[in-house]
Order: structure tokens, then sequence, then C-alpha cells
């Protein structure tokens, strides 16, 4: 095709065609690499929402409401109240017992 246009074929073809065929295949399994390892780092880093949610239902839910009080205070803003820590340390203690 390039000689029928007058132009050459050479300029397209890297000087070292075997370390450009390395190079790109080196992209590809970097690329593959990383696709399978943010996929695994993706079920990993989301929260478990629905173990929480079981966890909730059947261990607070009884006492504790997100809006309402009932037995125990309404949690919407228990995390501006107190730190972390300290939270993680509440409930820990609380089931303690159970």
């Amino acid at each position: 095709m390039c000689e029928k246009i007058g132009a050459r074929c050479d300029v397209f073809k890297p000087a070292n065609t075997e370390k450009f065929v390395m190079r790109n295949k080196l992209a590809a399994y970097l690329t593959l690499g990383l696709f399978l390892c943010s996929s695994n780092l993706k079920a990993y880093a989301d929260p478990p929402v629905n173990e929480g949610k079981v966890i909730f239902n059947s261990r607070c839910a009884s006492c504790h409401n997100v809006n309402k009080i009932l037995t125990g205070p309404a949690l919407a803003g228990v995390d501006q109240r107190y730190s972390i820590d300290w939270i993680v340390n509440f409930v820990h203690s609380s089931q303690a017992g159970n």
C-alpha cells in the first residue's frame, strides 16, 4: 500500500521489531495484571453493607433507630458526637455479654 502512494513503508516500522513486540507484550501483561488486581481489590474495598445490615437488624434494631429514640438513642450523627474508636469500642463492649 505504501508503494502505491509513494510513501516509504519503513518509516512506520520500529527500528527494532523484537523490542517493539516485547514492549507491546509487556504493556498487555501489565494492563491485564492491573485489571485483575483492581477487580480483586474492589471486592475488598467495598464495605460489607449486607453483612452490617444483618448484624444491625439482629442485634441493634430492637433498641435503636436511625432517626427515632427507642430504648436506646437515635443513631443519626453518632459519628459527629463520638470518635470512630469510641464507637467501635462501645459496640464491642456492649456485645461482650451476648
